[in-house]
């Protein structure tokens, strides 16, 4: 190794003592230097192991990538806003759903309700409901409206996983009416954010699965209106929003949860077992129990989103 360092010496010594040619031309000068440059270099890293402190590069590898796995989840609930919807009841009184499966493209909005849900036959019937979105502090509102229903009588499948009827649910969600303009159907004053909608059209899901085809509904609302608290509106400017001022309230596999990493507070939704929510796939159900055939025709006919144990096995 010694023979080898001292030999560069000799070649970089060399090298330096040639007599330089005048005329050069601009393009062999540039490879001179590039060429001087990657032998300074391959000769540092030949001499670092003799250095006191070792320069050279070091080629770490690279750190090992997380292994993913396949799973099936009953439920794919990733994040998204709550939504506490209201609809006008037959009697003209309104009903509050809160709900989670939403989103906006332009002013338009998607929204996911099983069919025979009360609130998806109350804006079938009226065409008309209010989008309120609670912020993070809301949870006990949230809370409180959980696993209610303003269907009476409650499904089987509802009343099996702890749905109760509730009458007034602003009361019982302490929470408080606000006129709207454009529709009938109530505003909540606690929710920083309010938007009146209308329904555009709707899209039965599921298609792919006779058995299901239609238990759940992709409705497109247009949103007629947005309302906000004041304290949310962008500075200097009439329609914008100060995105570090907005704080929604996020569902995730059924917890709450802020712009944080960290819970908020448990989640009565999140007591019902996840599987309860599992649906079939077009391939058949995976490592799902089965009940008999009578049990799911008695949930068919509530209407209401079938459990798992109500799936039948499809081949």
């Amino acid at each position: 190794m010694l023979i080898l360092r001292n030999s560069f010496l000799q070649f970089l010594v060399f090298k330096k003592q040639q007599p330089k040619k005048k005329k050069k031309k601009r393009k062999e000068k540039r490879n001179t230097r590039i060429r001087s440059h990657i032998l300074l270099f391959l000769g540092a890293q030949l001499l670092a192991p003799f250095s006191p402190v070792h320069t050279y590069v070091r080629l770490t590898p690279r750190p090992p990538i997380n292994m993913h796995h396949q799973i099936s989840p009953a439920i794919l609930y990733w994040g998204t806003p709550v939504v506490l919807i209201t609809s006008e009841n037959t009697d003209g009184t309104s009903n509050i759903a809160p709900m989670s499966s939403a989103w906006w493209l332009g002013d338009r909005c998607m929204i996911g309700l099983s069919s025979g849900a009360h609130t998806s036959k109350n804006i079938l019937r009226t065409k008309q409901c209010v989008l309120n979105l609670p912020s993070e502090d809301m949870t006990a509102h949230v809370n409180a409206l959980a696993r209610t229903t303003g269907a009476n009588p409650t499904s089987a499948w509802k009343a099996s996983v702890g749905y109760r009827y509730v009458k007034d649910k602003f009361a019982h969600a302490k929470l408080t009416p606000q006129p709207s303009e454009l529709v009938v159907p109530c505003r909540i004053l606690e929710c920083p954010v309010q938007m009146e909608a209308e329904l555009v059209k709707v899209n039965e899901m599921m298609g792919d699965l006779p058995e299901r085809k239609g238990s759940i509904l992709a409705m497109e609302l247009k949103i007629l209106r947005v309302y906000v608290e004041d304290d949310l509106r962008l500075g200097g400017y009439a329609n914008r929003i100060d995105s570090e001022k907005w704080q929604p309230l996020i569902m995730c596999f059924s917890e709450f949860y802020g712009m944080g990493k960290h819970k908020l507070v448990p989640s009565r939704l999140a007591e019902i077992d996840e599987e309860a929510y599992r649906s079939p796939r077009k391939n058949g159900v995976m490592q799902v129990a089965v009940a008999d055939e009578k049990t799911c025709n008695d949930e068919s006919k509530d209407g209401e989103h079938a459990s798992s144990l109500c799936v039948l096995r499809v081949s």
